[in-house]
């Protein structure tokens, strides 16, 4: 994987592009219902004898999913975050905490004098990452990535949370009880929602996480205690005259 294209497009297809696509998919199964869905799929993929996509096509869908990705974010920025915020926020300190008391105990055991750093030493952490990039581009890339799923999780999550309710709402308009796709789909739906919910919060903790335990071993190298090698002692290891 070209490393050096993760900040200009991985971001985008990571964190937008592949949610708004997904998205998309996700109410059209919803709404229609998953056979009645992948039956027309079918039928119109089987009597025009063409492939539903073609570049045109494909091109119009992703553009529209990466603008679904914009919105489903800033969607996310204005609502959830203000709800999830503070819960991030003491978890980010904690483990920016965290990272300052390893890195002081790695020291330690290397025979090195502790820095005796605080977390309001450091910078933010858009500093941070712009400075772990100048000393090592594809440790910051793939921090960056760790990013872009944290937006993934939190873009898919806004853009899934109404489906199981509309799912039921189509399924009671239907008048059928048993209905094994649409059963399927409101536990999937479920699922993926709550999986998604702390999924953003784990991906947010790694990319906190590692991006100031980076920060700090680039910044401040621990450099191993040299070996010295042992003298000789017992009679017979010393050199012959």
């Amino acid at each position: 994987m070209p490393l050096n294209l993760i900040p200009e497009f991985f971001y985008d297809l990571i964190g937008r592009v592949i949610p708004g696509f997904v998205v998309i998919i996700m109410w059209y199964l919803t709404i229609l219902g998953p056979n009645k869905a992948i039956d027309t799929i079918t039928r119109v993929s089987s009597q025009s004898n063409q492939p539903i996509f073609n570049l045109w096509s494909f091109s119009i869908l992703l553009a529209i999913a990466y603008l679904l990705g914009l919105i489903l974010e800033e969607i996310w920025s204005v609502t959830f975050w203000r709800i999830k915020g503070n819960k991030r926020g003491s978890r980010e300190a904690q483990q920016i905490d965290w990272c300052i008391a390893e890195y002081e105990r790695v020291r330690k055991c290397l025979g090195q004098p502790e820095l005796g750093l605080q977390r309001q030493d450091l910078p933010p952490i858009q500093i941070v990452q712009d400075h772990l990039r100048l000393h090592s581009q594809s440790e910051a890339y793939r921090l960056v990535k760790l990013r872009a799923e944290t937006r993934l999780s939190d873009t898919l999550f806004t853009g899934l949370l109404l489906l199981p309710v509309i799912n039921v709402l189509f399924w009671y308009r239907d008048s059928r009880f048993l209905m094994l796709d649409r059963i399927f789909l409101e536990l999937a739906l479920i699922l993926a929602i709550v999986i998604l919910w702390r999924a953003g919060d784990s991906f947010h903790r790694f990319y906190v996480g590692g991006t100031h335990m980076s920060w700090l071993l680039y910044s401040f190298p621990i450099h191993p205690p040299k070996q010295i090698e042992a003298s000789p002692t017992h009679p017979s290891d010393a050199p012959a005259d």
